[in-house]
């Protein structure tokens, strides 16, 4: 008999399984403090378990700024915290400031930095975890409810209805939270189950004191659990219509009914007493504030429809700020289509199945309502899918009755359990390519022995951290692109501080042509938690600017600081000389489209040095004590050699009376590194002797070989330029 259940229940287990083995991964792979207001809540248990009485919302503060951490969930029932001020009874939470480190970078990179805190270590650092993973098991007890509650009326379709719950990425990211948003799915997930044994068997005794307890307690984990008295009514008002009421019923529902409001009944009562409003929403009413301007229906309810639809599904983020690529809720929604397609039919065909529908139709709406309630009510929007989650049971339930209803019965066998196997990849799929991707921990390792580290070097910042070796992953870039840039990092010793590092490309004279400002692992394993002699792999994207106008060579330098200060860590070698920068090697940036030569500057007939390059524009500008003469080169080949430009000022009989030699771009980018299609703006400054004399001067140009002087033979439309040099006449003064 016992081998019998269980192998009627397997499918099931398999579901339970895969997804507790998710919901770890989604647990511990997440940074604490990311998923929504999970701050917030721990902070809430720490002052329940610190002072022995529940927060009161302050009327000083207006708004959520300013108010302690706890505070701002003070309007919450008190059950979820409780529990975990029981289950971290023991717990040593002295030390919890540390894990409410700010994240300085937040939001401020193109990747990572989604996480607001960047918590050192802490010994309450197990209490969080604990969190989690209580509101883990609320979550397994939901999916096991779920499949309880559907092999009730429809038990095809019960594996199907568990695994669109179990796996759904934005279910297992908020069943994981140190939150009580698992606990009030789960207990809707009962009270739910428990009107659908009504539904089908009638009140009795048992069923209506369960349910009366489940609403009792899901009102005191979060207020929308008060949503589930509407169950009763339509209960009792469902079985009247179908002529199956029975004497009797309606007192057992009005147990249901006592015992719901008994349960929360101290708490109601104290926040009479404190608030003036028994549901506290005048206390919610400091922290929300009231809204100002009224809604625009129309467009406003569009877009929250279309946020609510992806932050249903995933959303990794404290809300509303990663999602998956677009075609992920595409699928989803021809999926959804197909399911309440199919929920329509069965509601139209099969009879017995209309009043579970009904149920579960009359949830969702209710709660979709409930929130469009808050919005109107307060000023904010919607930021995370957790607030749809509590209707996820019915529509699981909605959707796997419309697939069942669609699926022919020789399928039935095939489909019934490839489609929660389709499911639980979709849920790998999530953790895989968008979760661990976006919060992974950099590489590290114990120490630098027995490690082969790449172009090694060993430069100390002010003996708490040395670089030991980098790589950058290409030696040429095009504007849009992203340098990868890796560096070993070793602890000198453990740090209490939390440094930024910086990586910078730097052109000529250190101008800074693109940055990246973050705390290691782009936020998620600041230096407050590296250990001493520990090396860290870490790897740093940088954008470059899509504004490129022309080539550039760029020295790619890095460093740390302290972002309060701005004080950077002074480096030094392994002699101890100070140096200015950590230097990681050059890159040559290069423009998506050639360089512009303005109209009025561009040359009829370009001037070729060599075969190699070509003058293709000048201009010239005159100032008190100075020429700046604009040049305008073309690359015809790889030139793969440095040349020198010569300008020289000179007078009417060849005498020079002025020049500014120097590299292109003062050897910002020589033309070694020209490849074939360059076009380079180069600017030179002439400075003029303090006696020139007034009169008619002339402009050389050319180029010549540093290491022999040779010049480049110049030609214009095949004609041997004399002494190899370009002529800009008329220069008077």
């Amino acid at each position: 008999m016992l081998y019998s259940n269980a192998k009627k229940h397997r499918g099931a287990s398999l579901i339970l399984l895969g997804y507790l083995v998710l919901a770890c991964f989604y647990a511990l792979k997440t940074p604490i403090f990311l998923k929504p207001d999970e701050a917030r809540h721990f902070d809430y248990v720490r002052y329940l378990k610190t002072y022995h009485v529940l927060p009161i919302v302050s009327s000083a503060y207006t708004g959520i700024d300013g108010r302690p951490h706890y505070e701002t969930q003070g309007h919450q029932p008190p059950f979820y915290y409780v529990l975990m001020a029981l289950v971290t009874l023991r717990d040593d939470m002295s030390d919890t400031q540390e894990l409410y480190r700010p994240n300085p970078h937040y939001l401020s990179t193109e990747y990572g930095n989604k996480n607001p805190f960047t918590p050192g270590r802490s010994k309450s650092e197990m209490s969080f975890y604990a969190g989690r993973f209580v509101s883990l098991l609320f979550g397994a007890v939901a999916i096991v409810v779920v499949y309880l509650m559907v092999r009730e009326f429809a038990p095809r379709v019960a594996l199907i209805a568990m695994a669109i719950m179990a796996f759904n990425p934005q279910f297992l990211f908020i069943s994981t939270s140190f939150s009580n948003d698992a606990s009030i799915i789960a207990l809707i997930t009962i009270g739910l189950w428990q009107a659908v044994r009504i539904l089908k068997s009638g009140f009795t005794g048992r069923r209506a004191a369960l349910l009366g307890i489940t609403i009792g307690f899901a009102t005191l984990s979060k207020l929308s659990g008060l949503l589930l008295f509407m169950v009763i009514p339509f209960t009792v008002m469902w079985r009247i219509l179908e002529g199956r009421y029975l004497e009797g019923e309606l007192g057992k529902a009005a147990l249901s009914l006592a015992l719901s409001l008994s349960i929360p009944f101290p708490w109601f009562w104290r926040n009479y007493e404190l608030y003036g409003d028994p549901l506290a929403q005048n206390a919610l009413l400091l922290i929300m504030l009231p809204r100002e301007l009224p809604l625009n229906l129309p467009v406003d309810l569009g877009r929250l429809l279309r946020f609510a639809w992806k932050a249903y599904w995933l959303d990794f983020s404290p809300g509303g700020i990663f999602f998956a690529d677009g075609w992920v809720y595409l699928v989803l929604a021809l999926f959804a289509g197909w399911g309440f397609i199919g929920a329509l039919i069965a509601s139209v065909r099969k009879g017995d199945l209309r009043a579970y529908l009904g149920l579960c139709t009359l949830w969702v709406i209710t709660v979709l309502l409930a929130i469009l309630a808050l919005i109107i009510r307060f000023d904010f929007f919607v930021e995370s899918g957790r607030w749809l989650l509590p209707a996820s049971p019915a529509f699981a339930i909605m959707l796997a009755l419309g697939i069942g209803e669609t699926i022919p019965d020789r399928l039935t066998r095939v489909l019934t359990p490839l489609l929660p196997a389709i499911w639980g990849c979709f849920a790998v799929f999530a953790l895989v390519f968008y979760l661990l991707p976006e919060y992974a921990s950099p590489s590290t390792y114990p120490s630098e022995k027995d490690l082969e580290v790449p172009n090694p070097t060993f430069i100390s910042l002010e003996d708490k951290v040395a670089v030991l070796g980098y790589t950058v992953d290409k030696l040429e870039a095009r504007a849009g692109d992203e340098v990868k840039v890796t560096i070993y990092w070793e602890a000198l010793e453990a740090m209490d501080e939390n440094y930024s590092v910086f990586v910078q490309l730097l052109g000529r004279d250190s101008l800074r042509i693109a940055q990246l400002d973050t705390y290691p692992a782009m936020g998620i394993y600041p230096t407050s938690r590296w250990r001493k002699s520990q090396v860290v792999r870490d790897s740093y994207l940088v954008r470059v600017p899509q504004a490129l106008s022309m080539p550039i060579r760029c020295q790619i330098v890095a460093g740390m600081y302290d972002f309060s200060t701005r004080d950077r860590l002074k480096a030094f070698d392994a002699q101890g000389n100070t140096l200015d920068s950590i230097a990681l090697g050059y890159i040559v940036l290069r423009p998506t489209t050639p360089l512009e030569v303005p109209s009025e500057a561009k040359l009829s007939l370009p001037i070729e040095f060599g075969g190699k390059i070509g003058l293709v524009g000048r201009a010239v500008q005159k100032a008190d004590y100075s020429l700046k003469l604009i040049l305008w080169w073309r690359s015809y080949v790889e030139v793969g050699k440095d040349y020198t430009v010569f300008v020289h000022l000179c007078e009417e009989d060849g005498g020079i009376a002025a020049q500014g030699d120097s590299p292109p771009m003062r050897n910002g980018f020589p033309t070694s590194l020209w490849k074939e299609g360059d076009m380079v703006r180069d600017e030179h400054i002439i400075e003029l002797p303090s006696d020139l004399a007034e009169g008619t001067y002339f402009i050389a140009v050319g180029l010549y070989d540093p290491g022999t002087m040779e010049r480049l033979p110049a030609f214009e439309s095949g004609q041997h330029l004399l002494k190899d040099a370009f002529i800009i006449p008329g220069i008077a003064f």
